[in-house]
């Protein structure tokens, strides 16, 4: 069954590649999950950056089963950010997707100043990449698809493709695509790079929203909406900023995107 209303919170932080100087982030994101009843939880690319060193795999590890075992009796979607960890032969720079106890992780392809955050904290090791990660999947019968920033334009590059191959066209033509390939919702991670920037990078269905949680030096949350002619803009309906030792978060309350 798809929902009328769907409420999606948006992590409201600058990262930048700094460490934040705030604790208990996991925690904080369980809170907002459950203080909000969120259907959807976005942060920023390096939310989950360690003072002066990496995270080590069990850290990281860690961090997840404690959102996932928190937020497992509800139907949330949760991925908070992206954590940077090492392990014996690469840096990781990795967005959980995390859904009623099912755990998938999607790892930065591009550079994009990981491999620069890393040996800032003494970490020379190459950066790890993997093209096949699981940057589409289901959720609530919704089709969702996710990028980190300067990745953003690789989700839709096979879709590109087929599309040229099959029609003998020379320019990509996105209206002419069928809406079955298309996605209903879309959520980018940065950290410098705004979903604003790309639109047609953005393989979005006539009335499926993009979200943005992006931890610029100036943090911003955007929402967008593709339309039979460009883009919408929904405003948030609640934004708080919270002390210096807790989450910003900005909530936003989206629609169907099936439901015309």
């Amino acid at each position: 069954m798809l929902e009328e209303k769907i409420k999606a919170g948006l992590i409201l932080e600058p990262t930048g590649g700094k460490e934040l100087q705030k604790e208990n982030l996991a925690e904080e994101i369980v809170r907002h999950v459950r203080n909000h009843d969120l259907d959807i939880l976005l942060g920023p690319e390096w939310l989950f950056l360690p003072q002066g060193r990496m995270y080590n795999e069990q850290e990281k590890n860690q961090i997840i089963s404690y959102i996932s075992e928190n937020i497992k009796s509800t139907d949330a979607l949760i991925i908070p950010g992206t954590i940077m960890w090492e392990n014996n032969t690469h840096v990781h720079n990795t967005a959980p997707i995390i859904q009623k106890g099912t755990i998938r992780e999607v790892h930065k392809f591009s550079d994009g100043g990981t491999k620069y955050t890393a040996k800032l904290r003494g970490c020379n090791k190459p950066k790890y990449k993997n093209f096949d990660d699981p940057k589409t999947f289901k959720w609530r019968d919704y089709k969702i698809g996710i990028e980190i920033c300067s990745d953003m334009g690789l989700l839709i590059r096979p879709l590109q493709n087929k599309y040229l191959k099959d029609t003998g066209q020379k320019y990509w033509i996105p209206q002419m695509m069928e809406e079955e390939c298309f996605l209903d919702f879309y959520f980018l991670v940065s950290s410098g790079i705004a979903i604003s920037g790309d639109r047609d990078a953005i393989p979005l269905r006539k009335g499926g929203y993009g979200l943005n949680s992006n931890g610029n030096i100036i943090p911003e949350s955007m929402v967008l909406r593709r339309e039979q002619k460009g883009f919408t803009f929904p405003q948030c309906t609640y934004s708080q900023k919270w002390p210096d030792t807790q989450l910003a978060i900005e909530i936003y309350e989206l629609t169907n995107p099936r439901k015309e």
